[in-house]
């Protein structure tokens, strides 16, 4: 009857509402996840998500592209020579302190074993051997001192930051996931938000079409979802990227 009628046309504009919500929510669970490509691989253009069975998340199935695009963001606001310039060689040398025993370790039985005569390295007794070994490691602060001092004034012939970066998130998609959550997350917020509320005022649209044309009731309900479902995403993304 008319009152039947009467409620379909109040719980429209809340059931568009909880599309655009959907739709929202689902659109951005998309671009993360999954991770790694789930379904039959097939085939998966590089760099897209889609491939002919199956889905990996937009963001880490452009990680590179993502990436690399990130790097030279920041590179254009973050000068890396006067970032370098700012670590003191000291300090710096103190901070390696704990790992270069280790590391000298491994040098130094490794650059013996290369220079010195075949297996002399080896019949250099233990204690000997240590001997060395710590002797490098006390020179080894001044060492890296004049090595950082070095690199400096040549920080970007030694340094390749993006290609750093890109092979680090390409080989840990999870972690450029968080990143990008952590410095979007008002953005994230706002999107899955809009998608209720941009979906409530279409469906107080659908409704009054809905009203005028009761004859083609179904394809008003159908093609209104799907406008819904896009138009949400479209307007949500736009807002925010202005």
């Amino acid at each position: 009857g008319d009152s039947d009628r009467l409620w379909l046309y109040l719980v429209m504009p809340f059931m568009s509402a909880t599309v655009g919500w959907l739709t929202n929510v689902l659109a951005l669970k998309m671009t993360f996840y999954p991770v790694e490509f789930i379904g039959i691989k097939l085939w998966q253009p590089k760099n897209q998500p889609l491939g002919l069975f199956g889905w990996q998340g937009i963001l880490p199935a452009k990680a590179a592209v993502m990436a690399s695009k990130s790097v030279k963001l920041l590179t254009q606001e973050l000068d890396v020579n006067a970032v370098f310039s700012n670590i003191n060689p000291d300090e710096f040398a103190q901070q390696m302190g704990p790992g270069i025993l280790v590391m000298m370790d491994e040098i130094v039985r490794k650059v013996a074993r290369r220079h010195l005569p075949l297996g002399m390295w080896d019949k250099i007794p233990e204690d000997v051997q240590i001997e060395i070994i710590i002797k490098t490691v006390d020179d080894a602060p001044s060492i890296l001192s004049k090595v950082l001092m070095k690199v400096k004034d040549n920080i970007e012939d030694v340094l390749d930051l993006e290609h750093m970066v890109v092979t680090a998130m390409v080989a840990n998609k999870q972690l450029m996931i968080d990143i990008f959550i952590a410095v979007g997350t008002k953005e994230i917020i706002f999107i899955e938000r809009s998608g209720f509320v941009l979906g409530f005022l279409f469906g107080i649209i659908q409704a009054v079409i809905w009203y005028f044309y009761q004859e083609n009731e179904w394809i008003v309900f159908y093609v209104g979802g799907f406008i819904v479902g896009f138009a949400t995403n479209w307007i949500a993304l736009k807002v925010k990227e202005e």
